[in-house]
């Protein structure tokens, strides 16, 4: 009703408002369904009318952070589609306007947030696109506004866990330049926030516990320290078990707990039982419909390996990678 209203009344900035904000829901749900280029539609119809709304009340703090929003969620989108050049330009365009938004109310915990956020977007874009300085400038600089948001609160659980994630994809960022001590000590950092007394079995803790497990595992493997890996991942797969033992439906939890058993299986722990769990797991979640195009392909990929394996391994074999 909003989208046939708005047009015969252009001047109602709330009436538009409601179609830019029907816009970012379908953008939403396309995305939700692996749909990009949908969401991309959607979202670009949101952003429009948006910017339009704003550009009447260019004071109107709220409707410039409405801005911010539209392009966070368009580059969210190219992010995701591997177009991380534009997703750059997007979150760039965001990360401007939060910026100016806390320059202007320092004080205001809000503003602080959505930079922390942006930057850390923008940080995780540039490190795609090897622009490696840039991005952990802006990482670094996201961790200290959530520190600084923790400090006004420190019973904010949810800031607290977005400081351990952000701690995390730091971590990403620095192994993909090569620092791959300053990425372990980034993992160690989100992993000892996830487990502090308290967390206990919350599903945010428990979710960010089972990824930095698993970040460690890669980071120690690259350093060629085998054992030290395997005892990572495999704190990584039991957790990532608890997790879909709560909720055994959980699509998200359910490809967590199969990248789980894939690592192991390439780092030669029981490759055959590894890979035939993972291929059981992905399996159920084709037939529920839970797989996109691409994580479809991984069902074959995965019976490839498994067929290419002569047999179990020895006790003996420490080999790195799997057969």
């Amino acid at each position: 009703l909003c989208t046939k209203l708005a047009p015969a009344d252009p001047g109602n900035a709330q009436r538009q408002r409601d179609v830019a904000a029907n816009d970012e829901r379908i953008g939403n749900a396309e995305a939700a369904t692996g749909n990009l280029q949908g969401a991309y539609d959607a979202y670009q119809d949101s952003l429009a009318i948006i910017d339009k709304v704003a550009a009447a009340d260019p004071s109107n703090a709220q409707r410039q952070r409405e801005r911010g929003i539209a392009r966070e969620k368009i580059g969210d989108v190219l992010l995701a589609a591997g177009q991380a050049d534009k997703a750059v330009e997007a979150y760039r365009a965001s990360l401007e306007i939060r910026e100016k938004l806390l320059a202007e109310d320092p004080s205001n915990t809000m503003w602080l947030r959505d930079a922390a956020v942006l930057r850390e977007k923008t940080g995780a874009a540039l490190s795609a696109t090897s622009q490696h300085d840039e991005a952990i400038a802006l990482y670094h600089k996201s961790i200290a506004a959530r520190e600084t948001l923790i400090a006004t609160d420190p019973k904010n659980v949810d800031w607290q866990t977005e400081l351990a994630s952000c701690y995390v994809n730091f971590g990403d960022a620095l192994k993909d330049a090569g620092q791959t001590d300053a990425a372990l000590e980034n993992y160690r950092k989100g992993l000892a926030l996830a487990t502090k007394p308290g967390s206990g079995e919350d599903f945010a803790w428990m979710e960010i516990k089972g990824m930095a497990d698993a970040r460690i595992g890669d980071a120690l493997l690259a350093e060629e320290k085998r054992e030290e890996a395997l005892a990572s991942y495999h704190e990584s797969l039991a957790t990532r078990e608890r997790l879909t033992m709560i909720n055994p439906v959980d699509s998200k939890w359910r490809l967590d707990l199969f990248m789980s058993l894939v690592k192991l299986a390439e780092a030669g722990d029981t490759p055959r039982a590894q890979y035939g769990r993972a291929l059981t797991i992905l399996r159920a979640l084709d037939a529920d419909g839970s797989l996109n195009d691409r994580q479809k392909g991984w069902i074959e990929m995965i019976e490839q390996r498994i067929a290419a394996l002569p047999g179990e391994p020895s006790a003996s074999n420490s080999s790195g990678a799997a057969p």
